[in-house]
């Protein structure tokens, strides 16, 4: 045991902060990184420098050998894996390619969420985040708040079987970041984002995404997600795939909002049945049975023009309301009543008189 020379508290070995006045006890985690290290970061760096200085174009060779085996040295000798605790967050430290680099990992503390980690500690930033059984600690982090990170890089979440919700702000969210997150069922990002990563949390019932230049949701990435009821996307540009949200039966809010036009691809809503009303925020191309057998859809509702192809409501059996902007030709509202309703058969939902009207329509 230790204790502060400030307060006199008793403390742990391994505290960085006294709890009773909160000095820093421990030294700043570069100097305890260069104590642990085989190599002196700052003799390497001196070294490196004399040589330039005084043979700038002779020695360039060796000057550059010194400082690649230098870098290899650190990386090599540099500890694998360092922690420290801060305020109720376990941390690790250490050379990650040629960055110095902290990662939060598990936190301990009582109400088992992260939403306290800071930009940097000692001037170093938190470059990743790594909550996943890999690091030898068992993970009970039920919820995770960092909307306003400046995190670089989430590295994983994955086998979080506790883990609730997440709301995160990051550049880079990596491809299988919350992998076997089986409790999942919030999740509320900010920026670009692959929603691969999001493939096997099958309990998801609720999936926000705000602010992004790009998203991308790839072939079947939530086919049979038998729990989700609602996802909202504002993005410059939004990427769907074929099957994206087949068989998505308790999907009721779908809010898709882009800067440019969307494409509906080949069953992306294939039996949606619990989707009542769909909102087409702008221009739209809606392809062959991408609303198929969506049997309790009533209502779409169109902002600007839209392609609809053959088959695309195929089995929508109870469609009859459209709502459409004021501006738009009565020529064109025929044609696009024509592809929805004649393009899909769905000849219960008129009379005869404006079937045949819509049907031959040159």
């Amino acid at each position: 045991m230790k204790y502060c020379e400030k307060c006199g508290k008793q403390l742990n070995d391994d505290a960085v902060f006294c709890e009773g006045c909160g000095v820093r006890v421990a030294e700043p985690i570069t100097e305890i990184i260069k104590e642990n290290s085989s190599v002196n970061i700052d003799n390497t760096i001196s070294l490196v420098e004399n040589s330039y200085v005084k043979y700038p174009v002779k020695n360039l060779l060796l000057m550059c050998i010194i400082a690649i085996v230098s870098i290899v040295l650190i990386i090599v000798f540099a500890p694998n894996r360092s922690t420290f605790e801060l305020d109720g967050v376990t941390y690790e430290y250490g050379w990650y390619g040629v960055d110095l680099s902290v990662i939060a990992i598990n936190p301990q503390n009582d109400d088992l969420s992260i939403n306290n980690i800071p930009v940097s500690i000692d001037g170093i930033p938190i470059e990743i985040i790594n909550c996943d059984a890999s690091n030898g600690m068992t993970s009970t982090v039920e919820s995770i708040v960092l909307p306003n990170s400046t995190i670089l890089y989430v590295h994983s979440f994955s086998n979080c079987k506790n883990l609730k919700s997440v709301e995160l702000s990051a550049n880079e969210i990596s491809g299988y970041v919350f992998s076997d997150c089986t409790s999942l069922k919030e999740v509320k990002l900010y920026g670009d984002v692959g929603m691969e990563g999001l493939k096997e949390c099958s309990s998801l019932e609720k999936i926000t995404i705000i602010g992004g230049d790009w998203v991308y949701i790839p072939s079947d990435c939530f086919k049979s997600f038998y729990s989700l009821k609602s996802i909202t996307i504002e993005a410059n540009d939004i990427d769907i795939s074929e099957g994206a949200f087949k068989y998505c039966t308790a999907l009721e809010n779908v809010t898709l909002q882009a800067n440019g036009s969307i494409s509906f691809p080949k069953e992306c809503f294939y039996s949606c049945s619990s989707l009542k009303t769909m909102t087409f925020y702008s221009y739209a191309s809606i392809f062959e049975n991408a609303f198929e057998n969506c049997s309790s859809l009533e209502k779409l509702i169109f902002k600007d023009g839209c392609t609809v192809f053959e088959y695309a409501f195929k089995g929508c059996n109870v469609l009859k309301k459209f709502s459409v902007p004021n501006d738009m030709e009565e020529m064109e509202i025929k044609y696009l009543m024509r592809d929805i309703i004649v393009g899909s058969k769905l000849f219960s939902n008129v009379s005869a008189d404006l079937y045949w009207e819509l049907a031959f329509l040159e």
